[in-house]
């Protein structure tokens, strides 16, 4: 039996023992009669006893509603553990109607966006968004790598990840991003394919520039540079 169906059980037997103990002594209010008149008859003028009897003609659903305070578990704390620092910061979907949505992390210092991923140096950081490399270049020996952004991009990304196996990772991670410095745009011949076995693609790549932007990028940007977090456990 639910804790709430058993309270209401005790509830109402209280109630009915203590009009049983009224009836006992006479018609004695009950302590849990919450009427101000008389429960009986005043028989004034001859009268065949059947006057107002003086039951309340309240609502006598305020005891059910107390009782269902009294019962009912006080919901679950809804409380949002995501929490802005000194550099990151917590974005949201604000909606119109006060509702809110965690969408993602802002480095303020670098003015990026940013996610949680292995750096190259085994630690767990604040990973700028940025372009993607490892598939288009820019010399006819495929070492030279482009970053790409869709086309419709609007603005030029400050940085270029590669996503390096786990045989290089110093640590248990299954990866982890290099960030590379996203130097210029790119609009010299494009090629495809591995150092064994590279390509120039036709036309200067056109069938690729009309769906990615390219750009050139420099040497890795120090892992240090990004905003290390540690995963915790509460006790």
């Amino acid at each position: 039996m639910h804790v709430k169906e058993g309270l209401k059980l005790l509830f109402g037997s209280v109630v009915v023992y203590g009009a049983m103990a009224a009836c006992a002594s006479g018609g004695t209010m009950s302590p849990f009669d919450t009427t101000s008149g008389s429960g009986s008859s005043s028989g004034d003028n001859g009268s065949d006893g059947s006057g107002s009897s003086g039951a309340s003609t309240g609502d006598d659903s305020g005891g059910g509603g107390l009782l269902d305070a009294l019962t009912n578990p006080v919901p679950a704390a809804n409380a949002d553990t995501t929490q802005s620092g000194s550099r990151l910061k917590a974005k949201y979907y604000a909606g119109s109607d006060g509702s809110k949505q965690f969408a993602g992390w802002h480095d303020s210092m670098l003015n990026v966006d940013c996610g949680f991923s292995p750096a190259s140096d085994g630690t767990t950081r604040c990973v700028p968004s940025g372009a993607t490399t490892q598939l288009f270049f820019s010399d006819s020996g495929c070492a030279q790598a482009l970053a790409y952004i869709p086309a419709t991009g609007c603005n030029s990304p400050p940085y270029a990840l590669v996503t390096v196996p786990a045989s290089a990772t110093p640590g248990c991670a299954s990866y982890f991003e290099r960030v590379l410095q996203v130097v210029g745009a790119y609009s010299g011949a494009i090629y495809t394919g591995t150092p064994a076995n590279c390509s120039e693609q036709p036309d200067g790549g056109a069938i690729w520039r009309a769906t990615y932007a390219f750009y050139t990028v420099g040497s890795e940007v120090a892992p240090s540079t990004f905003v290390a977090a540690t995963v915790q456990t509460d006790p």
